[in-house]
């Protein structure tokens, strides 16, 4: 199954398409500047007295002064650099939007293919408790040959992952299953009696669960403000 990319999305793709669009144009005007302030330069330190004495002999041969070359080269610079200004401030605009809905897109892929990583997620935390209950037998075999005054050096310690003992709540496995639990992906009766006991939520005070039940959720609060800068950013630049 192929899965679903940001570009297949045309709101996506045309806020990408457009900053790929201005990006160019930046590019042009920054050669073109280039090109104009070295111009510029090699007029400044080069042809300048040539221009002023062609400017003079005009003078004197009745045909008014031509107009400066470097008034024109200076005006194209102006020019470029104002619109290279131009180009940063859109650019920084378009970044703020496609953040935005590079945001918003991406909540609706994760909502789609949820099913299909939920299996990849079980699948994992199934080969982790089989490590951790490997890991956890090999350790055993190693102490109760240390209890029985065996040196166990010789014998080659083999716990990749060192994800420990459900037993221990700041075990890697016990905060692997507490995470996997918190994130929908097992239920509380999935999980090993020793995690069950510390995953399962106290109730909380009246009083606070109150104030969580009035107070917007973090993420509505930061789409609120993104909404806003947005506003703002658009207003600033019409």
């Amino acid at each position: 199954m192929k899965l679903p990319a940001l570009n297949d999305f045309p709101e996506y793709a045309a806020v990408r398409r457009r900053r790929d669009e201005l990006k160019a144009e930046k590019h042009a005007a920054e050669q073109q500047f280039a090109a104009a302030h070295t111009e510029l330069e090699r007029y400044r330190f080069g042809a300048a007295p040539s221009a002023v004495d062609a400017q003079a002999r005009a003078l004197l041969a009745g045909q008014g002064v031509p107009a400066d070359p470097a008034s024109a080269l200076r005006e194209r610079a102006a020019d470029l650099q104002q619109k290279l200004q131009v180009l940063n401030r859109a650019l920084e605009l378009n970044y703020t939007e496609l953040q935005a809905v590079r945001a918003r897109v991406s909540r609706q892929i994760c909502a789609k293919v949820a099913p299909d990583h939920r299996k990849l997620a079980l699948k994992v935390l199934q080969s982790a408790q089989t490590l951790a209950d490997a890991e956890q037998a090999e350790a055993s075999f190693r102490a109760e040959l240390e209890r029985g005054g065996v040196e166990t050096g010789p014998l080659p310690i083999v716990r990749p992952a060192g994800f420990g003992s459900v037993e221990n709540p700041n075990s890697k496995i016990t905060w692997l299953l507490r995470e996997a639990h918190r994130a929908g992906i097992l239920a509380l009766a999935d999980l090993p009696e020793p995690v069950r006991r510390i995953a399962t939520p106290k109730p909380l005070p009246e009083r606070i669960r109150r104030d969580r039940d009035r107070s917007p959720d973090r993420q509505t609060i930061a789409e609120d403000k993104l909404r806003a800068r947005l506003a703002t950013s658009k207003a600033r630049a019409a």
